[in-house]
């Protein structure tokens, strides 16, 4: 997620967080490059813990990079359509279903903690929506 949130940003604050999103730029490069550094950290990280895996986990595996390079692509190409501050409020429904599939798929009920930063991520994002999209409109 470091790598989306690099790429909407400007000035740029790294190495790899040297482009920004537009109409003009192709989603393939920055889901190329997001993929690069998820790739170059967890290469570092995951053989130290990974566990045997079995055909059907690999199958798993392999359907849940595709569903995520899915996901990474429409993120990137809504941002790249629309600001940032009107997409806002998809991240507070992205909370919810997370919620709900983890109680739905595993029984996790998340705990006080979880909520907690769960509501701090939902109210900062409904207190800056209005904020920036009235910035956003005075700019045009």
């Amino acid at each position: 997620m470091a790598a989306e949130n690099c790429t909407a940003r400007a000035p740029p604050p790294g190495p790899f967080c040297s482009w920004r999103l537009g109409p003009g730029k192709d989603v393939w490069t920055s889901l190329f490059y997001t993929g690069l550094v998820g790739s170059v950290v967890l290469t570092a990280v995951v053989p130290f813990h990974l566990p045997t895996l079995t055909p059907s986990s690999v199958v798993l595996l392999v359907m849940t990079g595709c569903a995520g390079t899915a996901g990474q692509l429409m993120l990137i190409r809504a941002l790249s359509m629309a600001e940032a501050g009107l997409l806002a409020p998809f991240n507070c429904i992205g909370l919810v279903f997370a919620v709900f599939w983890g109680l739905a798929l595993f029984g996790a009920v998340p705990d006080t903690l979880t909520l907690t930063g769960a509501l701090v991520i939902a109210g900062a994002e409904i207190y800056v929506w209005p904020r920036e999209t009235r910035a956003g409109r005075a700019v045009r």
